[in-house]
């Protein structure tokens, strides 16, 4: 089934950054000097003073049943509601082939008089779920397999809500990886930081993979298959007397792009993935959530 909905902001051009030292501070400090307007960066700094971050839940007992019946099939793309200033398309389809389930998107551009605004897609349930254990578990990952991308992608953490304009990486408790340049972004919205040179080209077949380390609170990402570097900020962890926080997967897109999204129903690249102490549903038991396990 294809879900569609529209939205729109405008996009300027990317700069440069400094190097990536393996360690990525997130900035507290909002600084509109990135690749998007002034105006989406007031926008998403508004819409982040307005909207506390929702404090972690149970999973329902519908979600907690669907987890069970689909197991990794269960997580989907949540489509944003649509606003009078929306414009542009996208198209969500819940697809199967011959080795698993995934979801099909598809992002399409603007008239040029419009721009080609950019989008954050969120999972529909989160991939760390704040108030359940590990239960055993590695860590989470989920992959993206770019077939098209005219435009731009990027791939990503965030918590809820997020401003549905802005791409993982810009705001508050979100990490991104963005394609068009491979720099990486916590809470930055400013230029980010190279990441690693064995990420310089995205071809159509690429796949790029992002998982989250229990033991010590990184996330990282993954070029066909081959596990990146660490990126040891440790924005999720309950420490220090921080919340737990549900922790989505966020895919951020503009322009004319088509990818798939794997949260495990299908073989994942990265072999190390389809070890069942990296899949999202060995995290969410069918009993009470016990006490979170750093």
């Amino acid at each position: 089934m294809a879900s569609f909905f529209c939205f729109g902001r405008q996009r300027k051009n990317s700069a440069g950054s400094a190097g990536f030292s393996g360690t990525l501070q997130p900035s507290d400090i909002y600084r509109p000097q990135n690749d998007a307007t002034s105006e989406s960066f007031r926008d998403a700094k508004a819409f982040c003073d307005q909207n506390p971050v929702e404090a972690a839940q149970n999973l329902s007992s519908s979600d907690l049943q669907r987890i069970r019946e689909r197991g990794c099939g269960a997580w989907g793309l949540e489509v944003p509601r649509p606003s009078s200033d929306q414009v542009r398309p996208i198209q969500v389809e819940d697809c199967k082939s011959d080795t698993g389930q995934f979801l099909r998107v598809t992002t399409f551009s603007n008239p040029p008089n419009l721009g080609d605004p950019e989008l954050c897609l969120l999972s529909d349930l989160p991939i760390i779920p704040g108030l359940y254990g590990t239960n055993g578990s590695r860590g989470v990952y989920y992959e993206v397999t770019i077939e098209q991308m005219a435009g731009m992608i990027a791939i990503g953490t965030a918590c809820k809500p997020h401003p549905m304009w802005r791409y993982p990486g810009w705001d508050r408790l979100s990490v991104g990886l963005h394609l068009d340049d491979f720099h990486i972004f916590c809470q930055d919205p400013g230029f980010g930081q190279e990441y690693t040179s064995r990420l310089s080209s995205i071809e159509s077949g690429h796949t790029i993979g992002c998982g989250y380390r229990f033991d010590n609170g990184s996330v990282f990402f993954t070029y066909d298959g081959e596990k990146l570097p660490d990126v040891d900020f440790d924005l999720y962890r309950p420490l220090d007397g921080r919340e737990p926080r549900d922790v989505y997967a966020a895919i951020g897109a503009e322009g004319e792009n088509v990818f798939e999204v794997s949260f495990g129903a299908r073989p994942f690249k990265w072999k190390e993935g389809n070890d069942r102490a990296w899949m999202m549903d060995s995290v969410v038991g069918t009993t009470m959530p016990p006490p979170y396990e750093c």
